[in-house]
């Protein structure tokens, strides 16, 4: 990242990166930002140029929601967010996106996401909760973000079928691509805060 050229001048030419990020971060560092200011360098920092081009929403939940208590808060959860045409074949859409998310030996923790095009029936709230709990049995806790009003019947289902943390919330919406922190609850536990963090490429 640029920052990091202002604070650590480690590099073999001007041009190491391919772009003019040394030449900016050098102008920043004879800039009057920096000689009329005292610099201070975050104790935590990131190299990511990309992460500085995003956009920050804060949402909150629907009141209709399921969650474990002291699972929250949760933080930087990656989204996987499937089609209305993955959500007609509901499991085998999921197992085959969570490829995304697998390094050498587990994968990573998600916040799977969808609409629910189906109607809200019995049937097809048990269907969903077998699918999720198949395709997401070794992740823990187990998040869910639906668009329509069902987290707290499907939350509910999906804690009746399994003893792993479940954190289902709803009337959030999500692409793939975001993060989501999921904050403590509040209006006496009936929502919670959701901060969508987007990264924007170009």
């Amino acid at each position: 990242g640029v920052s990091d050229i202002i604070y650590n001048q480690n590099y073999n030419n001007m041009f190491e990166y391919g772009d003019i990020g040394i030449f900016l971060g050098e102008s920043i560092l004879k800039s009057q930002l920096v000689t009329d200011y005292n610099l201070v360098k975050g104790e935590e920092t990131i190299r990511a140029t990309v992460v500085g081009a995003g956009s920050h929403t804060t949402e909150i939940s629907g009141s209709t929601i399921t969650y474990t208590n002291d699972v929250l808060p949760l933080k930087n959860i990656p989204v996987l967010k499937l089609t209305e045409d993955d959500e007609n074949d509901f499991e085998s859409a999921l197992n085959t996106k969570l490829s995304w998310y697998k390094n050498e030996s587990e994968t990573e923790n998600i916040a799977l996401a969808f609409k629910m095009f189906k109607p809200p029936t019995f049937t097809n709230i048990q269907n969903y909760a077998v699918s999720i709990l198949k395709s997401l049995k070794d992740l823990n806790p187990i998040v869910i973000v639906t668009e329509k009003d069902v987290a707290k019947v499907l939350g509910q289902t999906l804690q009746s079928k399994t003893e792993t943390p479940v954190v289902c919330i709803d009337s959030v919406h999500l692409s793939n691509g975001d993060y989501i922190d999921i904050g403590k609850p509040v209006a006496g536990g009936m929502a919670v805060p959701v901060v969508v963090k987007t990264l924007v490429f170009n």
